[in-house]
């Protein structure tokens, strides 16, 4: 996880909201010019609301990710967090709808993550 979250932050822009699992986005803040994990600390945040979408977007990029990640509302709750990224692990449940999501709100596969454990997909801006 931690060659990922390395190739994360050679490739996209510094201090980019990535939103990744865990073992991935606990390795983003110890580099240089890092991108930014979604939810790093809950307690970190100031609001309830904060928290609770911010939580919500991580349980998508679990391994067995909630049905909700299939939905617009996805979509809606990338665009309101404005994460630029998202690290999928490859043999994730559902990972066919969460892709259909995902190009459906801006974002691409990055050719660079293909030979990785993970898939980052980045907003094409």
């Amino acid at each position: 996880q931690y060659l990922v979250a390395k190739q994360i932050v050679r490739h996209l822009p510094a201090h980019s909201l990535v939103l990744a699992p865990p073992a991935v986005s606990r390795w983003l803040p110890t580099f240089r010019r890092y991108s930014h994990p979604v939810l790093a600390k809950p307690q970190w945040l100031k609001h309830d609301t904060q928290r609770r979408v911010r939580s919500a977007l991580m349980q998508c990029v679990r391994r067995s990710p909630p049905r909700r990640c299939v939905t617009p509302a996805l979509d809606a709750a990338l665009d309101r967090v404005g994460v630029d990224a998202v690290v999928l692990i490859r043999n994730q449940k559902r990972l066919k709808p969460v892709r259909a999501r995902l190009r459906a709100a801006g974002y691409a596969l990055q050719p660079w993550s293909r030979k990785l454990r993970y898939e980052v997909w980045a907003r094409v801006s």
